[in-house]
């Protein structure tokens, strides 16, 4: 039997445990459930490609919601552009980081949020780090930022492709 994507459809095969007050209706569990297996990310924005993901007008994974005539709308959404300023960024951020390596750079900035979710929790290198604040070691800090400012700042030559070799 052949399936095409029409009849296929996105199913979250994740569960998540909730924490909810023992009064809670199974209305506001529900709710809650839904709202913990939404997926986040980017989604190309083509009509069957979302529609491939998840069939149906009414989207409870992907973060996105499509309007009247089907127009699709969220700051998940990318276009073909975007996807390829994208990965001419992350291609050039790898090809400047191997050069780095292969130059002899071995600086320790660890990826930083807080104690309960960094770098350095997962490093098997951990034991034998030479990590030190004190030393001029830093760590490194995401920083929030709106998707809108992101392209912005991918198409800047400072901070985008055309800087970035």
């Amino acid at each position: 039997m052949q399936i095409s994507y029409q009849q296929a459809s996105y199913t979250c095969l994740r569960d998540v445990i909730i924490k909810m007050p023992r009064s809670a209706t199974e209305t506001q569990i529900e709710k809650k459930r839904a709202g913990e297996l939404k997926r986040d990310g980017l989604i190309l924005n083509l009509p069957s490609v979302i529609e491939a993901m998840e069939n149906g007008e009414d989207k409870k994974y992907l973060p996105v919601k499509l309007k009247k005539g089907g127009e699709a709308s969220g700051s998940s959404l990318v276009d073909t552009g975007e996807l390829k300023l994208l990965a001419e960024y992350v291609d050039n951020l790898l090809n400047r980081a191997a050069e780095e390596i292969l130059d002899g750079s071995i600086e320790c900035s660890p990826y930083y949020k807080n104690d309960n979710d960094n770098a350095c929790l997962y490093c098997e290198y951990h034991p034998v780090c030479t990590f030190d604040e004190a030393s001029g070691d830093r760590r490194s800090f995401a920083r929030k930022i709106k998707p809108s400012d992101v392209w912005e700042e991918l198409k800047n030559p400072k901070f985008g492709t055309q800087n970035a070799e």
